[in-house]
């Protein structure tokens, strides 16, 4: 039973450290973007570039009848894609030339698609994320270049790399996709391991608003609030090995 309790230990301590890993960043990446948005003329700005000229902004929502691209964030995404449409997603980043040059035609290509929807296949939506932004969403989608192109239809999704067109584009998000095979499951941002990393980042920021409620509700200083959590943490970590350590102790006894 001690060894047990040992293994226990040592597990939670290393099963604590990989929630440090793997959340801090998407934390971090969290309240960059709370902050962002919550700034006061509403322009995402890096490096002194004001790349509202370049890519306007738009609702993070879903909207009835939008007309030019709708900017997707990590926060955002899923509770889009889940709507029932097939979604086109660009990734773009507000240093890439490239992505400049293409920023207008992109807008055509989602003026096209909201206004003359196909009565053949579901109605399409254009969207974009800011990669360079929105790292932990350019991870899940492995991104390595931009733009990059995908379409999402419920759980499958398909890289686009055909010609960087307007009426290419429209083609390919408007049914085309279907002639393409969709990625694997096992590396699909719609797949497990995708899934699970959009849930890590959920609670990154569900932990986020709780640190918030904290220090705004109750008036707790951030050092304290963070060592509520790390209590909450450590006296968790220790009922979970007490109950498994008595579990395991009525079985012993039972044979």
């Amino acid at each position: 039973l001690e060894s047990v309790t040992m293994i226990l230990l040592k597990l939670t301590g290393l099963l604590s450290l990989l929630s440090i890993y793997t959340l801090l960043p998407n934390a971090i990446a969290v309240e960059v973007q709370r902050q962002d948005v919550g700034s006061d003329d509403g322009v995402r700005k890096r490096d002194g570039l004001d790349t509202s000229k370049i890519y306007p902004q738009h609702s993070t929502r879903t909207l009835n009848s939008p007309k030019g691209s709708i900017s997707l964030t990590t926060l955002t995404l899923d509770e889009n894609l889940n709507d029932g449409n097939v979604w086109l997603i660009e990734f773009y980043a507000p240093w890439c030339g490239h992505c400049q040059a293409f920023a207008n035609s992109y807008e055509a290509v989602a003026h096209k698609v909201h206004s003359n929807p196909s009565p053949k296949t579901k109605q399409g939506r254009v969207a974009k994320i800011n990669g360079d932004e929105e790292r932990a969403t350019a991870s899940r989608f492995n991104i390595i270049g931009y733009p990059s192109f995908f379409v999402v239809d419920g759980w499958s999704v398909y890289e686009y790399k055909g010609s960087r067109t307007v009426d290419a584009l429209v083609n390919y998000v408007q049914g085309g996709y279907k002639e393409d095979s969709p990625l694997p499951i096992w590396s699909s941002p719609m797949g497990p391991i995708g899934m699970i990393q959009a849930s890590m980042f959920w609670v990154s920021a569900k932990f986020l608003t709780l640190f918030d409620t904290l220090q705004k509700n109750y008036g707790l200083s951030p050092t304290l609030a963070a060592m509520c959590f790390a209590g909450a943490g450590i006296v968790l970590g220790l009922f979970t090995m007490i109950f498994v350590a008595v579990m395991l102790s009525v079985k012993v006894k039972e044979e």
